[in-house]
């Protein structure tokens, strides 16, 4: 496969270009995102996300070496992304347990509990109908991916896929709630 016309046609915002990529890396990439995570369901939820990222960035995309290196780095740079949210997401879990546990909130941290709530509220209902449905289904039901599979009559990588695209969209809009949280706990 001619590099510099993948790029190109990739730039253009040919889907089959992006399919082509995808076809010719998804199994080196998932292979080595699975070796460095030990975690099949999130070496595929990284693999997916660095094909996001390049389909979303590809007007901008300048790849100077091969592009099996560039989307090798890529996931390389999502694992190592991974591994610190993970760290920070456990910490700040473990400071919010130990402050819940040790006092009551205040009248005020509970008002703001509840604006929070709202606010989280608002921001899954601004979800497009399905990813909202399917997000529910999995997080207030407690569905599992086959569950929902069933249920709805779509592909398992469907609901994996829109979990993850859910999520990162929640993730961004409340990245600052932890800090909030822990400024008044």
């Amino acid at each position: 496969m001619d590099k510099d016309d993948l790029l190109k046609r990739l730039k253009k915002g040919q889907v089959k270009a992006l399919e082509q990529m995808y076809k010719s890396y998804w199994e080196a990439l998932f292979d080595d995102a699975l070796i460095r995570t030990q975690n099949e369901d999130v070496a595929k939820d990284i693999v997916q996300e660095v094909f996001i990222s390049i389909w979303e960035k590809r007007r901008d995309l300048n790849i100077k070496g091969s592009i099996e290196g560039y989307l090798h780095q890529a996931v390389k740079y999502r694992v190592i992304n991974f591994f610190r949210n993970e760290l920070t997401a456990g910490s700040h879990y473990q400071e919010l347990k130990h402050t819940q546990a040790a006092a009551q909130p205040s009248p005020d941290q509970q008002l703001m509990a509840k604006e929070l709530q709202g606010q989280v509220n608002e921001a899954i209902a601004s979800l497009p109908e399905k990813m909202r449905l399917i997000f529910m289904l999995s997080r207030t039901e407690q569905k599992s991916i086959d569950e929902i599979s069933l249920e709805l009559s779509l592909s398992k990588q469907t609901i994996k896929n829109q979990l993850s695209i859910a999520t990162r969209i929640l993730k961004e809009k409340f990245s600052y709630l932890l800090f909030i949280l822990s400024l008044f706990y």
